[in-house]
């Protein structure tokens, strides 16, 4: 129980996801302050923002990926179906879906319980993010945009 309730050196967890993300060459922005990261990629068509941060209180290492847009009113209820099928196949991560303003943020977290960041576990939250978001972005995007209907969407193995 007293290895659950240590908080975990932020400052030292920090400093391995920005030497990760070094080794990586990614380009990012940090706020020691907030213990964050704020880094993105470009996969298949929409850009992707990631930031990673490091939650000493709950000792957590997460990543959240917010869609560069917002649902429209009249397709919030196909997106609420079509974020949790994606979920239901989600293994690890899930996205949140506000549904009073329409957006969509992905999210993917590590407990840090009795252990340390290590830089596979800040790849494995960073890649791991940035694939399902590339996967499912360009699909929420279109049922937004009625450019695919929820039948097609259903239909589809997404």
């Amino acid at each position: 129980m007293a290895e659950e309730n240590k908080k975990i050196d932020g400052a030292a967890a920090l400093k391995v996801v920005c030497d990760t993300l070094d080794a990586e060459e990614f380009n990012y922005e940090k706020d020691e302050e907030k213990l964050a990261v704020f880094c993105g990629a470009k996969g298949e068509d929409i850009p992707m923002e990631l930031i990673i941060r490091v939650d000493e209180e709950r000792s957590l290492l997460y990543a959240v990926s917010k869609m560069p847009f917002a649902v429209a009113e009249d397709k919030r209820m196909d997106l609420v179906l079509a974020v949790c099928i994606a979920n239901d196949k989600l293994i690890n991560g899930s996205f949140d879906y506000d549904i009073s303003d329409g957006t969509i943020i992905f999210r993917i977290d590590n407990r840090l319980v009795g252990c340390d960041v290590t830089p596979e576990m800040v790849k494995y939250l960073m890649y791991t993010a940035f694939a399902t978001v590339d996967d499912y972005n360009d699909k929420f995007f279109m049922l937004n945009k009625g450019l695919l209907t929820l039948e097609q969407y259903l239909s589809s193995d997404n």
